[in-house]
């Protein structure tokens, strides 16, 4: 679906709601698989076979920060990535993903971008210390990533932390 899987939110959804229905305090217990938790399970597991390994952040280097609310807009994802040379695609340091609140979720779109960018911000700021950081908001396509329009559908927030 996307290059990073920042749909991981939204896949692991039934395998959160076994967990839940088994009590989270009796985790010792046998879990009632259904078949959406199943296959939730074994697509993770095809995409974590498939998906880039991790790089170790260099602090010499922008970041790049992707922060998406496309998957049907239920969930933030993030993917904090560096460009790893010329022309090459930016390789991911760390991927988080939440899902948003009742309340959060009552706000408008556009809105909810701005709520995942705090979120997910607030995640991955331990790794960011003393970097300088900016953001740039885009739509994310069906096809691709980086088209600047301003249709309110779905959104893809970028922070840079450059040095300007």
């Amino acid at each position: 679906l996307t290059p990073w899987g920042m749909d991981y939110a939204s896949l692991t959804g039934p395998l959160r709601g076994m967990i839940k229905d088994t009590g989270n305090a009796q985790l010792h217990c046998n879990l009632t698989w259904t078949q959406k938790g199943l296959l939730a399970f074994e697509t993770i597991k095809q995409r974590l076979q498939e998906a880039p390994a991790l790089a170790l952040p260099d602090y010499s280097k922008n970041f790049l920060l992707y922060v998406s609310t496309s998957v049907g807009g239920r969930y933030a994802c993030v993917v904090l990535s560096q460009s790893t040379g010329t022309g090459a695609s930016p390789q991911p340091v760390s991927y988080y993903s939440t899902a948003y609140s009742e309340v959060e979720l009552g706000l408008p779109l556009c809105y909810r971008a701005m709520v995942g960018v705090y979120l997910m911000y607030d995640k991955i700021q331990r790794m960011l210390i003393m970097c300088v950081t900016c953001f740039e908001e885009s739509r994310i396509q069906e096809d691709g990533w980086f088209s600047y329009t301003t249709s309110h559908s779905d959104y893809e927030v970028v922070a840079c932390n450059d040095e300007a």
